[in-house]
């Protein structure tokens, strides 16, 4: 049970970090969510600030998921069901992230 929470903190942690909101800030001072759709998503990202923007966010969203089952998959490596829970809740968390109040 202990290793499943674990996994699915790792996945859903990882998830939460919104790569839209810190390549506004980073790269133009804005936060992208009073911008355009005033979504925090990788389309939204496109249509203010650029398609490179866009894509770099899109890439990075990706990479989050893969990350969480990369991690899970060290952590745990005989275990072949972690990796999935770990990725499915860095979606979750990516969807409804706690650090913006779901």
């Amino acid at each position: 049970m202990k290793e499943i929470i674990t996994s699915g903190l790792v996945g859903y942690l990882l998830g939460c970090f919104q790569t839209s909101i810190f390549i506004g800030r980073i790269f133009k001072r804005i936060d992208i969510r009073e911008h355009g759709s005033q979504n925090a998503g990788a389309s939204n990202t496109t249509v203010v600030l650029g398609l490179s923007f866009g894509l770099l966010t899109a890439f990075l969203d990706i990479i989050k998921a893969v990350v969480a089952v990369v991690v899970v998959r060290i952590l745990f490596p005989n275990n072949m069901f972690l990796p999935a829970v770990a990725g499915i809740l860095a979606v979750l968390g990516h969807i409804f992230p706690i650090f913006l109040r779901f």
